[in-house]
């Protein structure tokens, strides 16, 4: 009779044990794919800010080369010839005055048999690319990003003085530009421009706002877990003091 007794008690106990754990491994389950959820989200934001910065920028370029770089040429010469030494120093120095403020690391522009007319880097002028990017851009009027890691994550956190760990790769169709509105693509495809920027700046604030998202979510996690059994221990402390109660006043 003690018996049964002690095990109809226990029983109700055990279901709260069990259904408690449950509840828990839930919220813990639930709690860290929402933080798995926020940190891949974030990624794709902060990339999706970087390139429709570098959208602009490429629109923006393309209507400045144009009009200040192009057409000033072709009125004073008769012909935009970048292989001239003195088309190709105006065309560069443009470049780099320009882009001075906005982490770009090179350009280059390609006529339409995907051969580089002018790059800031001299040595590759000349030479023909094959690249699936660029035939988009010619064929398509398609504008391409590609995220270039250089660096490891743990080399990316721990360095903050690191520079050109990550990079941010631009292929835009050079286009006729419209006199009024850049952000109207409506010319002619002549060429290919590409440019690199160096976004590891941005990139590593993503990383480590991810890196402590994950990290609380879990130390969460963990601490929720320790407070749930010391608590469930608590209660069978008490459970059994309840019953060894019970079974002395039964024998009195």
């Amino acid at each position: 009779m003690q018996t049964e007794t002690n095990v109809t008690t226990a029983r109700p106990f055990k279901m709260v044990k069990f259904l408690s754990w449950s509840s828990l491994a839930l919220i813990l389950s639930a709690g860290i794919f929402l933080s798995l959820f926020i940190a891949f989200s974030l990624r794709q934001i902060v990339i999706d800010k970087h390139q429709a910065f570098a959208l602009q920028l490429a629109k923006n370029m393309n209507h400045q080369i144009y009009y200040r770089v192009a057409l000033p040429l072709l009125l004073e010469d008769g012909y935009v010839r970048l292989s001239n030494p003195k088309h190709y120093d105006f065309m560069n120095r443009f470049m780099r005055t320009a882009n001075y403020s906005f982490d770009v690391l090179d350009v280059r522009i390609y006529d339409d048999y995907r051969i580089i007319s002018f790059s800031t880097i001299k040595p590759e002028i000349s030479l023909q690319v094959e690249d699936p990017a660029i035939d988009k851009a010619l064929d398509e009027g398609r504008t391409s990003f590609e995220i270039i890691r250089n660096v490891g994550f743990w080399e990316l956190l721990a360095n903050r003085e690191l520079e050109q760990g990550v990079l941010l790769r631009t292929v835009h169709p050079y286009q006729v530009a419209n006199p009024e509105n850049f952000n109207i693509d409506e010319g002619e495809v002549l060429g290919v421009l590409e440019f690199t920027q160096d976004i590891t700046s941005g990139y590593r604030t993503m990383v480590y706002v991810q890196v402590v998202t994950l990290v609380v979510s879990i130390v969460s996690s963990l601490l929720l877990v320790f407070l749930m059994g010391m608590i469930i221990r608590r209660a069978d402390r008490v459970q059994a003091e309840r019953l060894a109660e019970r079974q002395r006043l039964e024998r009195e």
